[in-house]
């Protein structure tokens, strides 16, 4: 066997090993911010930038840069511009995780620089993951491990929205494989690989005459179908499970698309039922739809004061506090805030997007991901289905906020990106490829490595500083608060550890430091309890106008807490403002909170009594 022949074969299996533990690694699990995960991504990319390189040297051949690699450049170029250039909200964690992304692509890209590996392999990827993730959910169920109280499965997530994605994601693909009637491994592979296979062991062993693996491969392929079938049942018995309304219409809208032949003389009886199907759906779980209605209502009213750059990264939340008491401040009748809940994420990846980096980030990221599908779409329907599962899924939830989903879109796009025939002939979009020399090549590779590094040991770095922070979170001792002011610089972004942190300054009577921090919280958390213990504080120092221009405003950030209200209705009666008091009284009375509970049941017996 000719060298060449040899170093292809060992790029291929690395590129295998590739697929094999970027997938492995989305199957860890998901923390709020920091997981293990996390660190071993950040160090193995040095490895596959290294794994890359040796790519490079073994092919000969120039880097080729397409279209999607130019786009996701400027986007990420602009991103960062959006982290370090306003720095209007801190951000560290989020802008390390882009930054991980980031090179994430350009490594893989890089691994995949003349891939002509099949796309069966990333296929059969997917579809064993998601059979492992219906597995794990079904044992979680059996035994009791699931990661949240409130919820019988959740996979390697912590509640079963996101989790629902992958199995969603994988049924997708499933389907559509089934749909071109292939199996995980096509006939013409099947034979290219058992003759090459038969060749080179003749060739090793001059005495084996036959080599049984045409038909051993033929057997497997036979059942190959069967197989594909059991995983998909699998996956679909697990994902109602889930009660995931936005997986339910990521699956939905595929099959529509996969069965787009089909369905079309019964399209009137398809979307009727449909239209059946969105009501039963809003009204199972009518809170929860109003409350993302909540939040984009809100998240768009703060854009539309910065539409071209944004609000800036990190201030998403913030922006949607604002957006709400906004809104209730123009409208304080609107029944839809009684559904209002502090939220952490957009519930549409785009539209966090269009608020944090504005007209422009949305731009780029929609033009990204259309250039890239419309590759990939090329390339292998099976792929293209599951990941377009994922982008409308994206709408209504937060995926792309987690590694696992950055980490399988990031494969998809780096892969369909690489290159083979179409790109050899310099066809993308009817557009010629630029290319870089192997040199050059090399040389960017390992500046990427030099970065990765820095990355590697920052993201350590601050995970061990969430570990430290664990140690004493909830304990609002005085003696801790020496430790507090320490990790304050790393810890600007965790809206917890600022909480935690105000409190215990409020705890040893030092009011004035307390709301500077609260001041700070505020910037990376919708809670409004951060406004509360502000007008604690102020009340406590006779500052009565502040407290009550604080109550107020966390009232205006949540209309169905009646704390803010129960706040000011002590504080009135410390006042001896005996009409305010009991107006505020009335109106703890008449307000009705999100979630009845004794404390709420309390607090309008006690506002009773002043009556």
């Amino acid at each position: 066997m000719k060298m060449r022949d040899k170093m292809t074969y060992v790029c291929k299996g690395l590129q295998i090993l590739t697929i094999a533990f970027l997938l492995f690694l989305s199957l860890q699990p998901v923390e709020v911010r920091w997981a293990d995960a996390d660190v071993w991504l950040v160090e193995s990319m040095s490895v596959l930038g290294i794994v890359g390189i040796c790519g490079l040297m073994a092919y000969r051949t120039k880097a080729r840069i397409t279209l999607v690699d130019a786009m996701v450049a400027l986007w990420a170029l602009y991103d960062l511009f959006r982290v370090y250039i306003g720095a209007e909200y801190p951000c560290a964690t989020e802008g390390l995780k882009a930054c991980t992304a980031i090179l994430l692509y350009v490594f893989t890209r890089v691994v995949f620089h003349e891939s002509r590996l099949s796309a069966w392999w990333l296929v059969a990827g997917v579809l064993l993951c998601g059979c492992y993730e219906s597995i794990w959910g079904v044992l979680q169920i059996m035994d009791g491990t699931s990661r949240h109280h409130l919820f019988l499965l959740t996979g390697n997530f912590q509640n079963p929205g996101p989790y629902s994605a992958y199995l969603m994601m994988a049924a997708v693909v499933g389907l559509a494989v089934l749909q071109e009637k292939k199996a995980v491994i096509s006939v013409c592979m099947v034979q290219r690989i058992a003759g090459k296979a038969s060749n080179l062991l003749q060739s090793r062993f001059p005495d084996l005459k036959h080599a049984p693996l045409n038909s051993v491969f033929r057997q497997v392929l036979s059942h190959a179908d069967k197989a594909i079938l059991a995983a998909i049942l699998l996956i679909l018995i697990t994902l109602p499970s889930t009660w995931s309304r936005a997986a339910f219409v990521g699956l939905g809208a595929c099959m529509l698309w996969i069965w787009r032949n089909r369905y079309w003389r019964y399209r009137y009886f398809v979307w009727a039922g449909l239209a059946v199907c969105a009501i039963v759906l809003y009204f199972i779980k009518q809170g929860s739809a109003d409350g993302r209605t909540v939040i984009w209502m809100s998240s768009l009213t703060s854009w539309t004061h910065s539409p071209w750059l944004g609000v800036g990264v990190g201030g998403f939340r913030h922006a949607c506090a604002e957006g709400i008491a906004e809104m209730w401040n123009a409208n304080p009748e609107n029944r839809l805030f009684n559904s209002a809940g502090v939220t952490d994420y957009a519930y549409n990846d785009l539209l966090k997007i269009l608020v944090e980096q504005g007209l422009a980030g949305a731009v780029l990221c929609v033009s990204v991901m259309t250039v890239a599908m419309i590759r990939l779409y090329r390339r292998s329907k099976p792929l293209f289905a599951g990941t377009l599962s994922l982008l409308v899924f994206s709408m209504f939830s937060y995926p792309f906020e987690l590694m696992p989903y950055r980490v399988v879109i990031i494969l998809i796009v780096a892969w369909s990106e690489s290159d083979h025939e179409e790109v050899r002939q310099g066809r993308m979009l009817g557009k010629p490829q630029c290319s870089l020399g192997r040199c050059w090549a090399i040389f960017y590779t390992c500046v990427f490595i030099m970065m990765s590094l820095y990355i590697s040991h920052e993201t350590e770095r601050r995970k061990e500083v969430d570990k430290d922070v664990g140690l004493f979170s909830g304990m609002h001792q005085e003696a801790f608060i020496t430790d507090y002011y320490e990790l304050q610089s790393d810890e600007l972004d965790n809206a917890q550890f600022l909480f935690d942190f105000a409190k215990t300054l409020r705890e040893s009577k030092r009011y004035q430091d307390s709301n500077a921090i609260l001041q700070k919280g505020v910037q990376v958390s919708a809670d409004p309890m951060f406004y509360v213990i502000m007008g604690n504080n102020y009340r406590d120092e006779k500052h009565y106008a502040l407290a009550e221009v604080s109550y107020k405003k966390a009232f205006a950030i949540m209309p169905n807490r009646l704390y803010p209200l129960y706040q000011l209705m002590l504080m009135y009666e410390e006042m001896n403002e005996v009409k305010r008091m009991k107006e505020m009284a009335k109106r703890v009375i008449e307000t009705n909170p999100k979630v009845e509970s004794p404390a709420t049941k309390e607090m309008k017996r006690k506002a009773k009594e002043r009556i």
